[in-house]
């Protein structure tokens, strides 16, 4: 067990802030706080050997709900622009190079190392179509030992070819990860599920669920959904 000191914001409740100037987390082998306190009576580890950060802020990590990895290198290019034609012009570009598996993990491995760096610990992440590089952002986010959900996505109009899949393909693409990393959801082990816009790894604390997140309309036509929706409820 570790205990660290500082100033700490936290949210014990999901509507209500907490503070505490030079208060102490307790954070056990596993990873997991155990408790925050004003005082080591209180946290419980009397005798504890402390880390102290002194006057600095200690709060929880930031949680990203809809992150889109591969259109990392992206950021802040041409906001000028509406989101088809900006889509054609830059994101589906960008996209199509991520069938270079090589490419995709410089990408995500950078993508993966910002978001730590701004204390983003757990997120909700599109992919692209294709199914190897989704694989590595899986693996590379099990290697960080970071909590995510991570999404193979599906789109059958409004791009390129070399981006479109059918219904087929998606689902074959995504039977082939369920069945290559699949374990049954609470268990522990690495579970990936396919879902509507994503096939879904979930990873935290709790345990292992599996999810479902929204495709673009603008890109994806009902059977996809319809097929995808299909496997979740099964």
């Amino acid at each position: 067990m570790k205990v660290y000191k500082a100033h700490i914001i936290h949210t014990p409740q999901p509507q209500r802030f907490e503070t505490i100037e030079n208060g102490y987390v307790a954070v056990g082998d596993d990873g997991r706080v155990i408790s925050v306190a004003a005082d080591l009576e209180t946290l419980g580890c009397p005798n504890a050997e402390v880390t102290d950060f002194g006057n600095r802020l200690l709060i929880p990590a930031m949680n990203d709900v809809h992150v889109h990895a591969a259109q990392y290198r992206n950021q802040g290019i041409a906001m000028d622009l509406e989101l088809l034609p900006w889509l054609d012009r830059y994101t589906f570009p960008e996209e199509v190079k991520f069938s270079d598996t090589g490419y995709a993990e410089l990408v995500y491995r950078r993508f993966i190392r910002h978001l730590w760096r701004v204390g983003t610990m757990r997120a909700a992440v599109f992919a692209t179509t294709h199914t190897p590089a989704t694989r590595r952002l899986m693996e590379l986010f099990d290697e960080a030992g970071m909590g995510a959900l991570v999404g193979k996505v599906a789109m059958d109009r409004n791009c390129p070819d070399s981006l479109a899949e059918t219904v087929d393909d998606y689902l074959r693409g995504m039977e082939e990860l369920t069945e290559e990393y699949g374990g049954p959801a609470g268990t522990g082990t690495a579970h990936r599920h396919a879902a509507l816009h994503s096939l879904v790894y979930a990873r935290n604390a709790e345990g292992l669920r599996r999810d479902g997140t929204p495709s673009s309309a603008a890109s994806t036509v009902a059977p996809v959904g319809e097929s995808v929706g299909d496997s979740l409820s099964a």
